[in-house]
């Protein structure tokens, strides 16, 4: 009876034990405390089992199982302790893994050095299982936290069977060795104790199974809600840039058509995201580029190429164009397997308009729109290689506008600026198309022609643009006449680079315009070595004023009515050291050039007032001075006030004055010369214009400008009595002078027949050779005191 009482009392505490772990176990642990509920159940179940193996070892009198049983309890605290820090996260400290490892193996030394019964075998088989309840406890809280583990409830179903196996052949033990009703009535209890035991195992591993199946469900299912919202807030998000970026975004599938785009790129090309949605990409592109377009696209979906960024043209729903930058990449599967592509257009319309512009301003002129000289240049070099292979020359013609400073001084930049974007005008006109015009600065044009064959046709080219500059040009309300001088420089003759045709081509001008301007000259070596002669030229007549190497000669002017003298004209000479008397016709061109010919024109101003000045003081008789004047002298601003010092440094009354002015001044400095010339007037200045008939003067600039005298030029009095055209167009002059009150000069008479016509047709006076040859002042002075009144008649 004590037995049975003590395998109850064993029973008991068994049962009791266990309880709270079963009730957990059904429920399943919801939080954090439920969880510290179970471990404790299940490390106080273990003790309960070590307690048994105790008392039945006191009460067999079998020591060893006393100790098994002490030695499993304290392995039962220890296990406690470990699995507290396992479930709180902590690292348990290392001594006490090795105090339980201990512990365990002192159990199985224990145990294997007494003999026990099988119902102690049983009892130490279930009490060895401490450490699966506790593990299976860390699984509960790792169920908890949404990492499942079967595994433990696999191992207690097949600690349930092993034990089922076990009692199994404890009754066939009992059943054939036919054990007293002590041992049958122990191994009962010890079995049906065991069989609870193992029922809580059961219901333990089903509890571990449907709560891993209901935690993975719930852990699962708030997984997915938790996956799907931030997917669900990732994708407004990016469906949010996806419609708002300014840059156009599509998707194009693998056969090319667009399946999806945004709203920038459906007002980019003035449709809606669903009309361009099934749309051919390439139908969006530029008929010219469509080809090239697809088998790109094709490239990139299929992987042969990993990006693509280009420019493309493309074409709206309007049928406007516009340029855009696309960037392309592939898509491609979780696999790897192509989709299509995704693409970004950025409208670049304006960003390459900008770039053509700022490209434009660094090779063409900003005012007239022609190509600058670097552009020029770059063409020139391929006009002359291309001559090179098909046998041909290249011209370059500098072109270079005749006096038109004097358009700025007179009317103003502004009309300086539209008569420059006029000439440039013409001269597009007088070239073909594949020829270029440049605008090299100022006001010089370079013209290139290209295979041309030889140089008539150049020249033709020439005269062409002299032609069409010859035309007026109406500026303001102004009608303004312009000339050009052309210099030409031919490749491969001249030349094969840019600077050495330049070079050559601008000494041509250069020569051009010492020939009497508005003409055209091609380059020859000669002129090089005139070149080099001007410029000595040039330099020497710099120092020539300080040096006082000037001097002037006056040519007398006879009145044909009386045959007396009435005035000369102060003509200057220079006489070099070393080369003697040198003609105005050599130096005076390179003093208009090099701007000496204010300062030399302000000297001849002086000395020949002053020397007029000193033969009325020597008691000579009352005679005219006459003095020629330069254009540049009037485009300066400072003539009236030269002019006046000139009267007042001598001392002489304006009436002796006479200035010589040319059509062309009046023409070119039409404002600046009237207003000078009306100042000075007023003064008692008398004024006549010089070579009268060979200019584009008309009556309109007779009338405009009050002049006194017009000088009948040489060229036509120099075969009037032989050629009836001169004569006519004389008597023409000397009429017209008649009609306007003016008076009439000839110049160049050397022949009496010359003398005799002039005389008849009411000529007032004349010069030339006839009567005098331009004399120094002391030879003059003896020509008026020994000289008698001329036979005019």
């Amino acid at each position: 009876m004590l037995r049975i009482d003590i395998g109850t009392l064993a029973f008991s505490a068994a049962v009791a034990s266990l309880t709270s772990a079963l009730i957990i176990a059904s429920h399943g642990p919801s939080d954090g405390s439920r969880g510290r509920s179970w471990l404790f159940a299940a490390a106080a179940g273990c003790a309960g089992r070590g307690q048994i193996i105790a008392l039945m070892g006191a009460v067999d009198r079998q020591p060893g199982a006393t100790v098994v049983g002490n030695l499993l309890m304290l392995h039962s605290a220890i296990g406690l302790h470990l699995g507290c820090c396992r479930l709180s996260g902590r690292q348990p400290p290392v001594p006490l893994y090795v105090a339980a490892i201990l512990l365990l193996i002192s159990c199985y030394i224990s145990f294997f050095q007494f003999d026990y019964s099988l119902n102690e075998r049983i009892s130490f088989i279930a009490a060895l299982r401490v450490p699966i309840y506790l593990d299976a406890a860390f699984a509960i809280r790792r169920t908890r936290r949404g990492h499942p583990s079967r595994g433990l409830a696999i191992l207690e179903i097949i600690a349930w069977c092993c034990g089922a196996m076990l009692l199994a052949r404890t009754v066939a033990a009992l059943y054939y060795t036919q054990q007293d009703a002590y041992l049958t009535t122990s191994v009962f209890w010890q079995a049906s104790y065991y069989l609870l035991w193992a029922g809580a195992d059961i219901a333990l591993a089903i509890s571990v199974l449907s709560l891993d199946g209901e935690a993975v469900a719930e852990t699962l299912s708030r997984t997915v809600v938790a996956r799907t919202s931030e997917l669900r807030g990732r994708e407004a998000e990016l469906r949010l840039i996806f419609d708002t970026t300014h840059a156009a975004i599509f998707f194009v599938n693998l056969d090319g058509v667009i399946t999806q785009a945004n709203r920038s790129m459906a007002d980019m090309f003035g449709r809606s995201p669903d009309a361009l949605a099934g749309i051919d990409y390439p139908e969006l592109v530029h008929v010219s580029e469509r080809a090239v377009s697809r088998d790109h696209m094709l490239s990139l979906i299929h992987g042969r190429t990993p990006v693509i960024s280009t420019e493309r043209r493309y074409v709206r729903a309007d049928g406007s164009e516009f340029w855009g930058h696309l960037s392309g990449r592939q898509l491609t599967g979780g696999e790897g397997e192509p989709l299509g592509l995704v693409g970004v257009i950025v409208d670049i319309t304006e960003r390459r308009r900008t770039a053509a512009h700022i490209e434009f301003l660094a090779h063409h002129d900003l005012l007239t729109g022609l190509p600058n000289r670097l552009l020029v240049e770059d063409r020139l070099l391929q006009s002359v290689a291309r001559a090179t292979r098909s046998r041909t020359k290249t011209a370059l013609l500098f072109v270079d506008l005749d006096h038109f400073k004097a358009v700025n001084d007179s009317l103003g930049h502004s009309a300086g600026d539209s008569v420059l974007r006029e000439v440039a005008g013409r001269l597009l006109t007088s070239v073909r198309d594949t020829d270029s015009v440049s605008r090299h600065g100022g006001d010089e044009f370079l013209v290139v022609l290209s295979e041309v064959r030889d140089s008539q046709a150049i020249i033709a080219v020439a005269e062409k643009i002299l032609e069409s500059l010859s035309r007026p040009v109406m500026v303001e309300g102004h009608e303004i006449f312009i000339s050009a001088s052309i210099g030409i420089a031919v490749s491969p003759d001249d030349g094969m680079g840019f600077e050495e045709l330049l070079k050559k081509a601008d000494t041509a001008m250069y020569h051009a315009k010492e020939s009497g301007r508005n003409a055209h000259r091609f380059f020859s070596e000669q002129m090089n070595i005139e070149t080099v002669v001007q410029f000595g030229l040039r330099s020497a007549l710099r120092h020539a004023l300080d040096r006082h190497e000037f001097e002037l000669h006056y040519q007398p002017q006879i009145d044909l009515g009386t045959g007396g003298l009435v005035g000369v004209e102060a003509l200057v000479r220079w006489r070099r050291p070393g080369h003697g008397l040198v003609g105005p016709s050599t130096f005076i061109p390179v003093a208009e050039n090099t701007g000496l010919i204010v300062p030399m024109g302000a000297w001849v101003l002086r000395e020949a007032c002053l020397q007029a000045k000193s033969w009325q003081v020597a008691g000579l008789p009352q005679i005219s001075m006459t003095v020629n004047l330069s254009a540049m002298q009037f485009r300066r601003g400072n003539l009236e006030e030269t002019v006046l010092d000139a009267l007042d440094a001598a001392g002489l009354t304006p009436d002796r004055l006479e200035l010589e002015l040319t059509e062309t001044m009046l023409i070119e400095n039409a404002q600046a010369v009237m207003s000078t010339v009306e100042k000075l007037r007023a003064r008692g200045v008398r004024f006549t214009i010089d070579d009268f008939g060979t200019g584009y003067a008309n009556l309109a600039y007779l009338k405009r400008f009050h002049v006194d005298k017009l000088k009948i030029d040489q060229s036509f009095v120099r075969n009037l009595h032989m050629d009836t055209e001169d004569a006519a167009i004389v008597r023409a002059i000397i009429q017209l002078a008649r009609s306007f009150g003016l008076e009439t000069v000839a110049e160049g008479v050397e022949d009496i027949r010359q003398l005799r016509f002039l005389r008849h047709e009411n000529c007032k006076q004349a010069q030339g050779f006839l009567f005098a040859r331009p004399l120094p002042a002391d030879e003059l002075v003896r020509f008026i005191r020994d000289s008698i009144p001329v036979e005019v008649s």
